[in-house]
């Protein structure tokens, strides 16, 4: 069977949402391979982050108030959505906005920049941007960030920069929120899921169950899962794929028990140098040692 089932998601870098559904995304990666092609449109969560504050904060406070106001609110939130995956999300030094830098379309561009320039490293740019935003809390509306994110995931910082401002990558970004404007969609993130000439549309936040009977409904269940064996050379390959994960997402992609059952496993992998981990809150984040 040659068929294979499409999921696209329609997203904004910057979403709590979705960064929190990576663990869901990479089970079913292991478990369906190359069965499901994976694609990721933008959608451009925040056009004006001063549409979104408080309107009295803004007339009786001014700008720098009211968004200093909103952007603790916008914590609680990421904070909040931490409870779905408890991916580690990090508000402590928050600088996504400021005065400057109001929107969050910068990081939808420079998705399509990098898609444009190399689209094998287009999902890992994501992540990275994504692990930049929520994680170091670096201010990843600045230019000067993008490109940090952009040269650690291989890119060569003038070939990006040069197709980060030029009209393609608009064009298209654009292309992006016209597809997104013709399936009227109104929340986010929103997945939509195709194989032969059929197609289905998730519009809340999916969590694997509600994925698999989606596509067993799609495909009248054509295609099937298979859990992945969490064997060191499986979960190393993985790991090779997406050189910087969560133990979140390994744990459920592999279905191990816990960390301690995941450590266990990889610990050949650390001691011959392959990897490398570090701790945030109760999660840890594996990378992949670029000398292996």
């Amino acid at each position: 069977m040659n068929d294979k089932l499409f999921i696209t998601t329609f997203t904004d870098p910057m979403m709590g949402l979705s960064y929190e559904s990576m663990p869901t995304f990479r089970k079913l990666e292991t478990h369906f391979g190359d069965k499901i092609v994976f694609n990721t449109k933008m959608a451009g969560l925040v056009k004006d982050v001063y549409d979104l504050v408080d309107y009295n904060d803004l007339k009786l406070y001014g700008k720098k108030v009211a968004l200093n106001k909103y952007k603790a609110k916008l914590a609680e939130i990421y904070l909040q959505e931490e409870r779905i995956a408890h991916l580690p999300i990090i508000m402590n030094n928050f600088r996504l906005f400021d005065e400057e830098h109001t929107s969050s379309l910068p990081l939808n561009r420079a998705y399509k920049a990098v898609e444009l320039l190399d689209k094998t490293k287009s999902e890992q740019f994501l992540y990275n941007l994504r692990y930049s935003t929520v994680v170091e809390t670096n201010p990843t509306t600045h230019t000067d960030e993008l490109v940090k994110v952009a040269v650690k995931t291989g890119l060569q910082k003038d070939q990006f920069l040069k197709t980060y401002e030029s009209k393609e990558s608009q064009d298209a970004l654009n292309k992006d929120f016209e597809i997104f404007k013709i399936l009227n969609i109104n929340t986010l993130p929103a997945y939509l899921l195709q194989y032969k000439d059929q197609a289905a549309l998730i519009t809340s936040l999916a969590k694997y169950e509600d994925f698999i009977q989606v596509i067993n409904k799609l495909t009248k269940k054509e295609i099937k899962g298979k859990r992945t064996k969490p064997t060191v050379q499986n979960i190393y390959d993985f790991i090779k794929k997406h050189p910087l994960i969560s133990s979140n997402e390994l744990i459920e992609a592999f279905g191990l028990k816990d960390n301690d059952d995941l450590l266990n496993t990889i610990a050949p992998l650390v001691n011959k140098s392959k990897i490398n981990f570090k701790k945030i809150k109760s999660s840890y984040f594996i990378e992949k040692n670029n000398e292996n």
